[in-house]
């Protein structure tokens, strides 16, 4: 989603507000998709650090430089940007230039009701498509941003489990790892939403907010 002009600061200010971050680059798809939609130089999650970590603290080894870039000309050119006149190729420039901005969505919705594990089920199912699984680290980070906004101390999560089997697994069918503490009948997984974030079990009649994604499958 493409946004007016702003440092690249305030960009990212923007995108953690109204969105989810500003836009992390990890295959030339992605940056084929971000190339169609800006007509000129625009800021995207990369920062010095020294150019390994995106704004949303995703992990990726791809990287789309110009011909000499990252140069750092002044030594304060710390944040990167596409250019559209350049292939699509990136270049490092002063965080204070006044560009464009790519914002990105993860389709997780936080609910602030509070309900019962199956009713939060029965909420997202209506509403969205269902409560979320977490599949990846990178959408494990954005689950735990999401809950910090959370009016309970707790979250509810997709994490059932199975009395019959004796395990804990995902709405969207991925099993837990088997080190995990066993779980009890009436259990559900939920995550805390103060500074700890910890995983927690709780009787699945407690009334929390929930989190819910508006798209099915694995997705990171």
């Amino acid at each position: 989603m493409l946004k007016k002009k702003s440092n690249w600061i305030n960009a990212q200010s923007y995108c953690r507000q109204h969105h989810t971050d500003l836009a992390s680059v990890r295959n030339q798809a992605e940056n084929e998709e971000i190339k169609a939609i800006i007509s000129e130089a625009s800021w995207i999650g990369l920062f010095r650090e020294p150019w390994t970590g995106w704004s949303d603290q995703s992990k990726s080894s791809y990287r789309k430089w110009s011909s000499g870039e990252p140069n750092n000309f002044g030594g304060n050119e710390n944040c990167a940007a596409m250019r559209v006149s350049d292939s699509g190729n990136w270049t490092d420039l002063d965080c204070n230039s006044m560009l464009p901005f790519i914002c990105y969505e993860d389709y997780l919705i936080l609910v602030h009701k509070n309900k019962s594990w199956d009713e939060a089920l029965s909420y997202c199912r209506k509403h969205y498509r269902d409560l979320v699984s977490i599949s990846s680290k990178q959408l494990q980070h954005w689950v735990k941003r999401r809950a910090q906004k959370a009016s309970t101390a707790h979250v509810w999560l997709g994490l059932n489990y199975s009395c019959k089997l004796h395990f804990w697994f995902w709405l969207n069918g991925r099993i837990v790892s088997q080190e995990n503490e066993p779980g009890e009948c009436g259990l559900r997984g939920a995550v805390e939403s103060g500074v700890g974030k910890q995983w927690a079990s709780l009787p699945k009649t407690e009334k929390l907010n929930f989190i819910c994604s508006k798209c099915g499958g694995d997705y990171d």
